[in-house]
C-alpha cells in the first residue's frame, strides 16, 4: 500500500451536530444510534464506556428516557431531573467522540469508513497545526490566556462558538464558559502547577470533537 504524505491528508473531524437533535426525540434517537453503531464494532474495541446492552451508555441512555416520560407529567421539578439526564447522556456521547475522533486520526486512510460506522456525522477539514491552539501565562499571576486560530479551526466559518476546559490532568475536566470569540483568560489557578487545557468548536453543522490537550506550566 502507497504511503500518503502527511501534508496531502485532509482529517475527518468527527461531529456532533446538536441543530439536528434540539428535540428530545431527536436526541435520543441520536444516542441510541450511536450507542448500537459502537457496539460489537471492531473498529471500536476499547471505549471509554460500555456501549454493550444494559453498559454505562446504555444504562444512561434508559434513565433519560425515564426521566423524559416523567417530564410529560409537568409534574414540579421533573423537567430538572430530565435535564440532568440528559446532560449525562450528552457527557458520554462527547467522550465517545472524542474516543472515535482519536481511532479516525489514528487510521487517516479509513477515516471516513470508520466515522461513518460510529453513528456520529463528520466534516473533512485541513489538519491544524501545534500553534493553532495556545496557551500563554499572563502578567497575572495564576491567570492565563487561551488562543485559537480561528480561521483554521472553524475552517472559514463566520459562526462559530467555543467551549473550553481544563484540569490537572487529562481524565478530570472543569468546564469555563463558552465564547463567541476564539480566546478566553482561566484565572485563579496554582502557580507551580502543570495544567492542560482544550476546546471544542460548535458551527452551524455540528460540533467538533475535543482539540488535543496543550500542556502550562502556570506562573
Amino acid at each position: 500500500m502507497p504511503v500518503i504524505p502527511k501534508n496531502l491528508v485532509k482529517r475527518v473531524v468527527v461531529i456532533l451536530n446538536m441543530k439536528k437533535i434540539r428535540a428530545i426525540g431527536d436526541f435520543t434517537g441520536k444516542a441510541k444510534l450511536i450507542r448500537q453503531s459502537m457496539s460489537g464494532n471492531v473498529n471500536f474495541p476499547t471505549p471509554p464506556l460500555s456501549v454493550a446492552v444494559n453498559g454505562v451508555f446504555d444504562t444512561d441512555i434508559k434513565a433519560m428516557d425515564a426521566a423524559q416520560i416523567n417530564a410529560l407529567t409537568k409534574a414540579k421539578g421533573t423537567a430538572a431531573v430530565r435535564d440532568v439526564a440528559k446532560q449525562t447522556v450528552l457527557n458520554d456521547m462527547h467522550l465517545l467522540q472524542g474516543y472515535v475522533q482519536g481511532i479516525a486520526d489514528a487510521n487517516p486512510v479509513k477515516a471516513e469508513a470508520i466515522v461513518q460506522g460510529s453513528g456520529f456525522e463528520m466534516k473533512i477539514v485541513t489538519p491544524h497545526s501545534k500553534g493553532d491552539f495556545t496557551a500563554s501565562n499572563t502578567k497575572v499571576s495564576g491567570t492565563v490566556k487561551l488562543a485559537v486560530n480561528v480561521k483554521k479551526v472553524t475552517g472559514g466559518s463566520k459562526r462559530a462558538s467555543f467551549k473550553w476546559q481544563y484540569g490537572t490532568d487529562e481524565k478530570t475536566w472543569i468546564d469555563m464558559p463558552a465564547t463567541l470569540k476564539g480566546s478566553t483568560t482561566v484565572s485563579g489557578l496554582i502557580p507551580g502547577t502543570i495544567y492542560f487545557f482544550r476546546f471544542l468548536v460548535i458551527l452551524k453543522d455540528g460540533e467538533s470533537s475535543w482539540s488535543q490537550p496543550v500542556q502550562l506550566m502556570v506562573t
